[in-house]
């Protein structure tokens, strides 16, 4: 029914998760509760991260 509702909640620590991290962790979220999940762009490989972060 219409009138049933969902609550979430997600916890991070600070050390993993930031508001932009935040902001692209809640689009998705949104996205795949609208049956939208297709439309995301392909996740990018943790190792990508660390390659950047290295490089600088």
């Amino acid at each position: 029914p219409a009138e049933e509702r969902w609550v979430a909640m997600l916890r991070f620590h600070h050390l993993i998760d930031d508001v932009t991290s935040l902001a692209v962790i809640s689009k998705e979220v949104e996205a795949c509760m609208q049956g939208q999940e297709h439309h995301l762009p392909a996740s990018v490989p943790y190792r990508n991260y660390v390659a950047q972060a290295r490089l600088g």
